[in-house]
C-alpha cells in the first residue's frame, strides 16, 4: 500500500482477483497455486480467465476490466523482476480491456436549476 499509494479497496480487489484466478487455474487448467509458473500468465490463460468471468460468473465488463487491471499490474511487476520472460509477459499486456458503456453526464440547465431551487 505504501509503495504504490493505493487504497485498501484496491488491495482487496487485487486479493479477490488472485483468489479467483488461482481457483480458475486449478479447476479449468488443473494447475494448483503451488504449481503455477510464468506460463499461467500468458495471453491464452488470461483470455480464458476473462471469458470465465464473463460467461461462468456473469461479471459485468467493468468488473472484468478491474480483474484485468490487477493482472496487468502483476505482469508489469513480473517483467521488472524477471526480464528474461518479458517477451511472453509483454504479450499478456496486450490483452485489451472490455468496452463499457459510459454514463452520459447530465448538465444543469436553467429549467433544472429552477426545479432544484424550489426543492431546497
Amino acid at each position: 500500500m505504501a509503495q504504490r499509494n493505493v487504497s485498501p479497496e484496491t488491495i482487496k480487489s487485487y486479493r479477490d482477483t488472485f483468489r479467483i484466478y488461482f481457483r480458475y487455474n486449478e479447476t479449468c487448467c488443473g494447475v494448483t497455486p503451488s504449481e503455477m509458473s510464468i506460463a499461467q500468465f500468458d495471453v491464452d490463460h488470461i483470455l480464458g480467465f476473462l471469458s470465465y468471468l464473463d460467461k461462468e460468473r456473469g461479471n459485468s465488463p467493468k468488473t472484468v476490466n478491474s480483474r484485468l487491471a490487477a493482472l496487468h499490474s502483476f505482469v508489469k511487476y513480473m517483467i521488472f523482476q524477471l526480464p528474461e520472460y518479458s517477451g511472453l509477459l509483454n504479450r499478456s499486456l496486450m490483452v485489451p480491456f472490455r468496452k463499457t458503456v459510459k454514463r452520459q453526464m447530465e448538465f444543469l440547465t436553467e429549467e433544472r436549476s429552477t426545479l432544484f431551487r424550489t426543492i431546497i
